[in-house]
């Protein structure tokens, strides 16, 4: 039947392993008080050891889910007849039975357990007013070979920059794998020896969303080593802000609507203010207003000695073609430049915004105060850049800053852009920036550095040392790699599609595909040219027609034209192979697995892995046709391991319920 007790892994902490089956068929009612049974193996007993206990379960219908528990013995003992008392069982029709034992927390690995009837197996069913005999059958149970779980748990969580503390559970030693992530540093990384018996690697995500890792980990001091298994990690950033859009451009009033202000005074709450002619000055500060808009238009140029508070600060539009002269330290107050802004102050500090939209300009000397927090989706240019304390400069949606040095960043993720954009940062300076923040919490940065480098503190934006601009234009100046959309890789009959869109590509080469079978040693597939082409969207594709039989990673690079390379994802998938030696039917499968071993003549050792790559069943299968159980398995996909040699021989198997 689907329900009888067969061959199987004992997993430590595992409930209510079927290890023997039995029917009675009465000749009348009748109430089953003992049920005596034997068992041989090596097995210890008690909570911490294999055993824990043992049970006998009931129903008229032969289907364990139906059964009721009718006695547990917690007191087991080790190889030899073992003894359910006190159990009042009624029996009044066909009657199933199972026996089952609890798996204690720390197993003995490869430790044995089977179960048979006793040497007089119906004298051993002491009934009440028993009053003819109970023909039985006696299913038996396979052989329980006794696991520990090399895991403490599948998933966990950390926080960007923080230490992890993932223990491994089973196994005194094991190495492990992480394989490179892009937003995630450090790329990728792997412990071969003395990695004792946690994970402690600190990640920091670059991004602003959380990013998943995995570990593929070995225990390798045990009598159990060598069953991978897989550890899934989402890091979370430090930082989630995200840039704000600048809105397009308003529709200024003519320059007869608006209000000329005085040079002096105050302005009117509610009130477009602006100006005829060609330039005007503001030679002194004026006080605020609520809901007031200054316009400077094409053509224009407003000089400005400063605004004060009073009952709030005004909007200052520049306008495509206007000018805007500010000699003073920006402190309050938002400022929309469409046009040019030249500032002379030092310093702009919150709580001040600065948006600097697509084709306007920030033109400054020395800034010696930030604090405000700016939106640049044009240009920015300071002779220097020093004690930046808090705010922050998005620069999205091809954004550029240039500055000759920055010095004394105190502050983490100064530097923002959103996700799928791109901003560029160049510093002229020959030496790497100084300060206690990084200075940006997104690969979307992109910065040309005068350094030799490497600067820890650009953290893990693409960078180019020993870069000059060669230009004024600060965005020409650098050598741009690629804005990556996706990258994933999918299984079909002709071997491994792999495809990649990119949202841009500047100074690019070619692409090159990599695949491994293990995310570390790593063989070239193909090269594919690149599509240059600032806010050009590509899409890429390739097949691999000779993939690993198992495990396949793939991995995205692109070479720019100056031969340096970058690494921007990395993808799995499993293939079967043909191997016409193993088959397992049914398939889909319910309940009862068979597994067909033909061609060989010796044992093998025989796995079932999730889609995870965590072994669930193992055991140790001989040529012919073996009989398993997968009642206890959630629906999924699976994957049917037979270990031959060095190989492993790999059928998809489908679980439903």
């Amino acid at each position: 039947s689907s329900d009888t007790a067969k061959a199987a892994s004992a997993f430590s902490g595992n409930t209510n392993n079927r290890i023997f089956t039995f029917t009675v068929t009465p000749d009348a009612s009748l109430q089953l008080n003992t049920f005596k049974f034997t068992t041989t193996g090596n097995y210890t007993v008690g909570a911490g050891n294999d055993v824990a206990n043992f049970k006998i379960w009931s129903s008229i219908t032969n289907s364990f889910a139906t059964a009721t528990l009718g006695g547990t013995n917690s007191s087991p003992a080790t190889a030899g007849v073992q003894t359910m008392s006190g159990l009042a069982i009624n029996m009044s029709q066909l009657t199933y039975f199972w026996i089952t034992m609890d798996v204690g927390t720390s197993p003995t690995c490869n430790n044995t357990l089977q179960v048979s009837p006793t040497s007089n197996p119906v004298t051993d069913m002491i009934v009440a007013s028993a009053t003819s005999t109970m023909p039985s059958a006696f299913s038996g149970g396979g052989l329980q070979t006794f696991k520990p779980k090399v895991t403490s748990s599948d998933f966990g969580s950390v926080t960007s920059g923080s230490a992890q503390s993932y223990s491994i559970t089973g196994a005194s030693s094991y190495t492990w794998t992480r394989a490179a992530v892009t937003g995630i540093t450090p790329s990728s990384s792997s412990c071969s020896s003395s990695c004792g018996t946690s994970i402690t690697e600190t990640l920091t995500n670059t991004t602003t969303t959380a990013i998943s890792v995995m570990y593929i980990i070995t225990p390798t001091t045990s009598s159990c080593s060598g069953s991978a298994f897989t550890y899934m990690v989402s890091v979370n950033p430090i930082n989630t802000a995200t840039c704000p859009s600048i809105p397009a451009a308003p529709t200024a009033p003519t320059c007869g609507k608006l209000q000329n202000p005085a040079s002096t005074g105050s302005f009117v709450d509610n009130t477009d203010y602006g100006f005829c002619g060609t330039s005007f000055s503001i030679t002194q500060s004026l006080n605020g207003a609520a809901n007031t808009r200054i316009f400077v238009l094409s053509g224009q140029t407003l000089n400005i000695t400063g605004i004060n508070g009073g009952n709030g600060f005004p909007k200052v539009y520049v306008m495509p073609g206007g000018t805007l002269n500010a000699s003073y330290d920006i402190n309050d107050g938002d400022i929309y430049v469409y046009g040019t802004l030249n500032h002379t102050g030092t310093g702009l500090q919150g709580p001040a915004k600065l948006f600097v939209a697509p084709g306007g300009t920030y033109n400054a000397g020395t800034i010696t105060g930030l604090s405000a927090n700016v939106v640049n989706e044009g240009t920015m240019v300071t002779t220097a850049f020093n004690n930046w304390s808090s705010g922050s400069i998005c620069l999205h949606n091809s954004g550029c800053f240039q500055t000759g040095t920055i010095t004394s960043l105190d502050m983490a993720n100064g530097f923002i852009t959103n996700s799928g954009s791109v901003g560029y940062l160049y510093i002229s300076q020959t030496s790497c920036p100084s300060g206690n923040g990084d200075y940006t919490n997104t690969s979307g940065l992109k910065i040309c550095s005068g350094a030799t480098g490497p600067c820890t503190k650009f953290a893990s934006a693409t960078v180019k040392y020993s870069c000059s601009p060669g230009s004024a234009n600060c965005a020409g100046a650098i050598a741009l790699p690629i804005v990556l959309n996706f990258f994933k890789t999918t299984i079909s009959t002709e071997g491994t599609i792999a495809k990649w869109g990119t949202n841009s590509q500047w100074n690019s080469d070619y692409f090159v595909i990599e695949r491994s079978r293990n995310g570390i040693d790593w063989e070239q597939v193909t090269k594919v040219p690149a599509k240059n082409g600032m806010h050009s969207y590509n899409e890429f594709s390739i097949t691999d027609p000779n993939p690993f039989d198992g495990d396949n990673y793939y991995r995205l690079n692109e070479v720019d034209k100056d031969g340096s390379i970058n690494t921007y994802a990395v993808d799995y998938v499993y293939h079967e192979n043909s191997f016409n030696g193993l088959s397992i039917f049914p398939n889909p499968n319910k309940g009862d697995l068979n597994v067909n071993i033909f061609g060989f003549s010796s044992a093998y050792k025989f796995q079932l892995t999730d889609i995870r790559r965590v072994v669930v069943l193992e055991n140790v299968l001989v040529p012919g046709l073996n009989k398993l159980e997968t009642l206890n398995l959630a629906s999924g996909i699976y994957f049917a391991k037979l270990k031959v040699g060095p190989d492993y021989f790999v059928k998809k198997l489908i679980i439903t319920k």
